[in-house]
């Protein structure tokens, strides 16, 4: 599936996981839990085995897809690390836009992507890594971890129907957060009167698990080519994105920068087609293309040096918890990985290694 076909089918996906599925995606809903419910289970039973790697893991995920802040995050996570002085790897699935965005946001990291977190984790320790930051790893259960940072995605709690894949935006069942050495409640809209009742409700299941709170909050337009530089005040006119939930990305524009009259969501991690870019280019004229790092990355070099090319920037603003998170992520760090031959079953053997 291509172009506008798959562009058409994300966003009626998207747009049905605000309302009760129907009986078809309960049907596909019930097929991909079970098969996540007995994955579970077999690594729970230990009948699949989860392998340590010769170095510190920390684990930043989600239950949902797109739009947690899984990547600035993990960012600020190893970017915490390495003021410390930790030599920090990042890891990823392996899709070049995110590679390329970590190498930018954490040059002085490792920054090693694969399907297999297992193989990057060892490969970024041959390189002299002493802990690993996987982004996007809570549901990697072949790789061992140290800690399990866990973001709960506070706008999709609240304005989805919490089902799972594929008639909502769950992975996992809410139920899973157990799991988490951590857990940071995120939000990129003002605050509402649901955060504290999940709030309380975390700290009674979890009494002894660090609760952070997290806002992303848009920042500044950062230039991405020579035309950019030259404006003193920008006014884009086009917004492109390639991310799971376009609409959120969109929506922090339209508060700051009016002038954006045209958006184009493209599939998640995907670049524009030569078809996108000429009509992208007709419509910027010397206004201006706004778009995510992940994106920007994907376009430099595509768009003409006359084109002004912005990124909008990521801002975290932790609101609370920041201090005993950070604290924690230190002292696992300091603590290195528990000691015993590269293979080593560890669930059910501790807390810290329970995933």
């Amino acid at each position: 599936m291509r172009g506008a076909t798959r562009r058409l089918v994300e966003s009626r996906v998207r747009t049905a996981w605000a309302r009760r599925p129907g009986r078809s995606l309960r049907l596909a809903e019930a097929v991909f839990g079970g098969a996540v419910d007995v994955r579970h289970f077999l690594y729970d039973a230990a009948l699949i085995r989860a392998f340590r790697a010769p170095l510190t893991v920390v684990s930043v995920g989600g239950l949902t897809v797109g739009g947690s802040g899984k990547t600035p995050i993990a960012a600020e996570l190893a970017r915490w690390l390495l003021v410390e002085g930790h030599s920090v790897a990042v890891l990823t699935r392996g899709y070049a836009d995110e590679l390329a965005v970590h190498r930018e946001l954490n040059p002085g990291a490792v920054v090693q992507g694969h399907p297999s977190r297992l193989k990057a984790a060892c490969s970024a320790a041959e390189q002299g890594a002493t802990v690993a930051v996987l982004d996007d790893g809570f549901q990697h259960l072949q790789l061992a971890r140290d800690l399990d940072v866990l973001l709960v995605d506070l706008d999709a709690l609240i304005r989805t129907n919490r089902h799972r894949l594929p008639a909502g935006p769950f992975r996992d069942r809410f139920r899973e957060v157990s799991r988490a050495g951590a857990v940071v409640l995120v939000r990129r809209s003002e605050a509402t009167s649901e955060e504290p009742a999940v709030a309380e409700w975390l700290a009674r299941r979890l009494p002894d698990t660090p609760l952070a709170h997290c806002r992303l909050m848009p920042g500044a337009l950062r230039p991405q080519n020579p035309a950019a530089w030259d404006v003193a005040r920008p006014r884009p006119s086009v917004a492109l994105t390639g991310v799971m939930k376009p609409n959120l990305f969109f929506d922090q524009l339209a508060e700051r920068w009016p002038s954006v009259e045209h958006h184009l969501a493209l599939p998640d991690h995907e670049a524009p087609t030569v078809g996108d870019m000429n009509e992208l280019l007709e419509r910027a004229g010397s206004q201006g293309i706004v778009t995510t790092l992940k994106d920007a990355v994907k376009l430099r070099g595509r768009v003409p040096d006359h084109v002004p090319l912005w990124s909008l920037t990521d801002r975290l603003e932790w609101t609370g918890g920041a201090g005993r998170l950070r604290s924690t992520l230190l002292s696992v760090a300091a603590q290195g990985p528990p000691d015993g031959p590269r293979g080593l079953d560890v669930r059910g053997l501790d807390r810290r290694g329970a995933r």
